[in-house]
């Protein structure tokens, strides 16, 4: 269902910037053999992740691994428990539609007036819009991604869910200059070897997708300055269906919002966390500089 917001109106588009059209394009000649490949499973070592939260199955001090240098690319193992992954998949299984892509030439601040949203053949993935705050788990896991990305929930886009079918895949993009962050959940992990990996061509490195996972970026080198180094593609699953979560902190407040033909601003049903989850507003994140 779309939703209008003070800054225009989202669809269950990730409104992330087609790259190609201004350059065809030297990133898709990087093959993902060429590229280094960044398992989460492994990044850890083995370590132990500490207590973890009887409800949820989460560590309680989540610990970000950086896997680029710079510019920094981190990830955090086990960032969401094998319940919330469910219930997210739940929340989506009706509400999948095409995925769009963000389309035009930045001309203002306002990208809500320079990009269109539409089909591209660029991307034939699906992708389901949640709401903000929808249940007590969506209003955990977004304090989660506020305490990991160092931002105001207001400034947290509506979660978006991914799906891509053998085969389905999402040609070099950037996520756009609007957005300072950009954190992506895995859902489930692919058979080995089976790709699906997120690429950064000019950075030479993939990551495998792990289920419970984020992998967090900036897009940005200051306000409203795009880093062209963190273009990406997602690649095409060969046997296995990959599910995941696009998590974009936007640089305008986005979380007054309403029904797209509705004069209310609707307050999500029971969105207060869980007894198990009140701690995570402050949840501690450690960063590791391996």
């Amino acid at each position: 269902l779309p939703i209008s917001t003070p800054h225009g109106l989202l669809t269950s588009s990730d409104a992330a910037v087609d790259m190609t059209a201004a350059k065809e394009d030297a990133d898709d000649e990087v093959q993902p053999e060429d590229c280094a490949s960044i398992d989460p499973a492994e990044v850890a070592h083995g370590e132990d992740l500490g207590e973890r939260d009887p409800v949820n199955g989460v560590p309680k001090v989540l610990s970000a691994y950086n896997v680029s240098g710079d510019p920094q690319i981190s990830v955090v193992p086990d960032f969401l428990g094998p319940a919330e992954v469910e219930h997210l998949l739940a929340l989506a299984e009706k509400g999948w539609e095409p995925s769009e892509v963000g389309q035009g030439v930045y001309k203002s601040k306002e990208e809500g007036k320079d990009l269109a949203n539409g089909i591209s053949d660029i991307r034939t993935s699906y992708s389901c819009l949640l709401e903000p705050g929808q249940t007590n788990t969506v209003n955990a896991i977004e304090s989660r991604l506020c305490a990991l990305a160092d931002m105001d929930v207001k400034f947290l886009e509506p979660l978006n869910m991914v799906r891509y079918a053998p085969g389905q895949f999402f040609k070099t993009h950037h996520d756009g200059r609007f957005r300072p962050k950009t954190v992506f959940i895995y859902l489930n992990d692919l058979p080995p070897d089976d790709g699906g990996e997120t690429m950064f061509p000019k950075l030479g490195l993939k990551i495998v997708p792990r289920r419970g996972c984020a992998v967090i970026w900036s897009n940005i080198l200051g306000p409203q300055l795009e880093d062209n180094r963190m273009v990406h593609q997602g690649l095409p699953p060969k046997t296995a269906m990959k599910y995941g979560v696009n998590c974009f902190f936007n640089d305008k407040p986005m979380r007054r919002f309403v029904y797209a033909g509705t004069e209310q601003t609707p307050a999500p049903a029971d969105a207060v966390p869980s007894a198990g989850s009140r701690s995570w507003p402050a949840a501690k994140v450690t960063l590791d500089a391996a």
